[in-house]
């Protein structure tokens, strides 16, 4: 089945990373497998884009180690270990913790108070599979609003290309309650950047991303 890419020209997201997203959903899903040759042109044609962002993309899984070159031969996909996954979310906690610290005496009150709405909401929506795409949505809002209240355009663009990998993670999750505690999480991150609270933003963006890490990591056990 082909499938075209919508493109939104106001979307702050590259192409190439929206590419690199449905790539890493086919990979984590198992949609494509350790040892598939991924063939730049034939992905192209199938996307109804050009080849110069899909070449973007595959060089950024080649750098994350979802897919691996051999010279003069096409991409493959690499066996993704526990191991890798733990990686993942070590870059992040570095990142984000470094983010959240920034924000904790930048972040508007508006945005505050928006990403409690946000919070809320899913606290009172009952927890069916569509929970889990709205679940998605504001995890991936509320990390992005933090990465830009750091401050540091590098920082953010770092974080969304290392948040890629885990939208990917979260979309496969098998049941919402596998998210039940990462709200309370997103509350604790949320209450340290309202006290303007550097140290204790960092913290609580720290252990909210290993709570995560614990329940990825375990699920790519060997």
């Amino acid at each position: 089945m082909s499938t075209t890419l919508q493109i939104d020209e106001n979307d702050q997201v590259r192409l190439s990373d929206k590419i690199h997203q449905l790539l890493l959903e086919r990979i984590l899903s198992g949609a494509m497998q350790a040892g598939d040759i991924v063939a730049e042109k034939k992905l192209a044609l199938e996307l109804g884009v050009s080849r110069s962002p899909v070449h973007d993309a595959l060089r950024d899984l080649i750098k994350d180690g979802f897919l691996q070159q051999a010279k003069n031969r096409r991409p493959v996909v690499c066996r993704l270990s526990s191991a890798d996954v733990f990686d993942i979310f070590e870059i992040r906690i570095l990142l984000e913790g470094e983010a959240s610290y920034k924000a904790a005496t930048r972040m508007d009150r508006v945005t505050l108070a928006e990403l409690r709405k946000g919070a809320n909401f899913l606290f009172e929506t009952e927890k069916d599979q569509a929970w889990l795409e709205h679940w998605a949505q504001y995890d991936d809002h509320f990390h992005l609003c933090i990465a830009k209240a750091s401050g540091s355009k590098r920082l953010m663009q770092d974080i969304i290309r290392h948040r890629l990998s885990h939208r990917a993670l979260n979309i496969q999750a098998e049941s919402p309650y596998s998210f039940s505690n990462s709200l309370q999480e997103h509350m604790a991150v949320l209450d340290a950047l309202d006290n303007r609270d550097p140290s204790q933003a960092r913290t609580a963006m720290q252990n909210h991303i290993r709570e995560s890490q614990a329940l990825f990591v375990n699920k790519f056990s060997d």
